[in-house]
């Protein structure tokens, strides 16, 4: 059994959906009241941190990256950093300072004839020998044993309740998670206006920007025979 971290879009996610997890934010990641933490200090080191708006997205994207994997690859970098969006750096500044958690540096995957696409921007020199920014040798070490735990209470709570549907009942909204693709369609079947909630980029800002009221929202994000791929000898299945 492994526990697993995904980075989520906090003004998009329901917190219907967070039933049974635990929630880390860019603060309890680290502060300057307490001790920031690593993956904080290298990204304001290496000057990848301009306006600051894209920040605590790069910080939690690399983070959640570190907490499922502390040894990653700079393609391992590139993909969990590929959805947010910097308008001021470039990107160049942030790769420069995360991929000093790579075990084996590559420099700017972007080699043409094998050799650094800066070269001749920086007179002959690559980007690996040209100057620095930042002492690498004066970093804040990662150290996995230092990370908050994923709480006890919610293993025991995994291992040991029955999976059974979840209903969240507000004042003006019920919110629906069923287990079972037959629960689902019943649902569906009893409430044929309530949409189906799993990304919330349309019902959210529904919702929030043009108040439109759903009284039933329905949640198939625990239905498992709707992520279930199987590998046969004839090809692969999904659902």
């Amino acid at each position: 059994k492994r526990i697993l971290h995904f980075s989520v879009n906090a003004c998009l996610l329901p917190i219907c959906l967070l039933h049974g997890a635990a929630v880390t934010t860019v603060e309890g990641v680290g502060n300057t009241k307490n001790r920031i933490h690593p993956v904080q200090e290298r990204i304001a080191k290496a000057n990848g941190s301009q306006c600051g708006f894209c920040t605590p997205g790069m910080v939690m994207s690399m983070y959640t990256l570190l907490r499922n994997n502390p040894e990653p690859t700079m393609e391992d970098i590139m993909e969990a950093l590929g959805g947010n969006l910097c308008r001021c750096t470039g990107y160049r500044p942030i790769l420069d300072g995360y991929k000093t958690f790579c075990v084996a540096e590559n420099c700017c995957q972007d080699k043409r004839n094998g050799e650094c696409c800066l070269k001749e921007e920086m007179s002959g020199q690559d980007c690996e020998n040209g100057p620095e920014l930042f002492n690498k040798d004066d970093l804040l070490p990662l150290d996995p044993t230092q990370e908050l735990i994923f709480p006890p209470e919610l293993i025991m709570m995994a291992e040991t309740q029955e999976q059974k549907s979840l209903a969240f009942r507000g004042e003006r909204m019920t919110w629906i998670s069923p287990v079972s693709l037959e629960e689902l369609v019943q649902l569906k079947s009893s409430f044929p206006k309530a949409p189906l909630v799993i990304g919330n980029t349309n019902i959210g800002p529904e919702i929030k920007f043009k108040a439109i009221l759903h009284p039933v929202l329905i949640s198939p994000t625990r239905v498992s025979e709707l992520y279930r791929v199987t590998q046969t000898t004839e090809g692969i299945s999904t659902g």
